[in-house]
């Protein structure tokens, strides 16, 4: 459903341009067709569509649209195999250099990068990604790394990896959760490392559902990392609501005392739980004893053990 109404909305898009009588604009929406049909798979119905710009293309256009529906075509080509896609590529990053089409230049290598990876030059892909990722990020080029990252989800894993540099780290961190389909990709980097782990957890917090933030945050309640264990059961007891969960799993429970247990699972004392709720010490010891009497538990350590058996993910 996602592909037929993104497709269409772009199918109605070209029509209304094309019915404008401005070809340019009309060029463009066609390469962006081509775009969203090879990011959903479909590459030779994409490169159809760049053989159609490239046919179509005024050379009063200028060499924007050109360069760029270039780089799209010779992409969808080293994708299917066809051609030297990577010397094209290359090719077409030093001719928009030269007239100072930045962002066409670093989607070449970054597209280069790709297809390295795919061939299993791994190495080579990573490092051309590392010089020209803080680039794109540094020109704000999010919807193209969102869209591009989910396309290529090993190489985002192993880009996220290899990643030593905090700021470029979360900026690939927001750029994947922005996407909407990014929720299963941020959950295969919480075993990539404390860093990584923290930064997936708080930027699904920032971009994605308060449902999808609630299921990460499952994940890494058994992370090895104490630290994200803490900013998991914060999230799970802070950031979503806990109703629903209450109502299946703990349906004896509150939203308060299932909050209150959350954390305890974490393994925070009460005057720590009592911090994240902005509640008294008193109050959590009070909620600690109603949630024993609910569970038919005697102390924190059976009823965390019930906690786990209800909530294993």
């Amino acid at each position: 459903m996602r592909r037929r109404g993104r497709l269409e909305h772009i199918a109605d898009a070209v029509t209304a341009l094309g019915q404008s009588g401005d070809a340019f604009l009309l060029t463009l929406a066609r390469n962006h067709e081509g775009t969203a049909e090879r990011r959903y798979g479909d590459l030779r119905s994409a490169s159809k569509l760049f053989d159609w710009v490239l046919a179509a293309i005024d050379a009063a256009a200028g060499p924007y649209a050109e360069l760029t529906c270039l780089s799209n075509r010779d992409f969808a080509r080293g994708l299917l195999g066809v051609g030297s896609a990577i010397v094209e590529l290359e090719d077409h990053a030093v001719k928009s250099r030269r007239v100072q089409l930045l962002f066409i230049a670093l989607k070449c290598e970054f597209f280069i990068a790709v297809l390295e990876h795919r061939s299993g030059n791994t190495k080579g892909a990573i490092s051309r990604l590392r010089t020209c990722i803080p680039q794109q990020l540094e020109l704000g080029h999010i919807n193209f790394l969102s869209q591009e990252l989910l396309f290529s989800p090993e190489l985002a894993l192993d880009l996220i990896r290899c990643e030593d540099r905090a700021d470029v780290l979360a900026g690939l961190l927001d750029a994947i959760a922005l996407h909407w389909n990014s929720a299963g990709l941020l959950a295969r980097m919480l075993p990539l490392g404390e860093d990584v782990a923290l930064g997936a957890l708080r930027a699904a917090a920032r971009h994605r559902s308060a449902e999808e933030t609630t299921l990460l945050a499952a994940r890494a309640r058994r992370h090895r990392s104490s630290a994200v264990r803490r900013l998991a059961a914060q999230f799970a007891a802070q950031a979503i609501d806990p109703g629903a969960l209450t109502r299946v799993t703990f349906p004896e429970l509150t939203d308060r005392e299932l909050q209150v247990l959350t954390l305890m699972a974490a393994g925070h004392k009460n005057i720590e739980i009592a911090g994240h709720l902005y509640i008294s010490p008193a109050t959590v010891k009070t909620h600690v004893n109603r949630i024993f009497s609910k569970l038919g538990v005697d102390d924190r350590v059976q009823a965390i053990l019930r906690y786990n058996e209800r909530t294993t993910v």
